[in-house]
């Protein structure tokens, strides 16, 4: 029983690392659109 808790825990784990990876994935595209609209309107 004692494998199966560990895994248990280690799956939503995986799960948090992975929504954040995406997280940081996107506010990472968001700022970089940001960046090039910004550098479009101080022309």
């Amino acid at each position: 029983s004692g494998e199966s808790q560990e895994a248990n825990l280690t799956f939503p784990t995986n799960l948090v690392l992975l929504s954040y990876d995406y997280l940081v994935a996107q506010l990472a595209h968001l700022g970089h659109c940001l960046g090039s609209l910004s550098k479009l309107l101080l022309r």
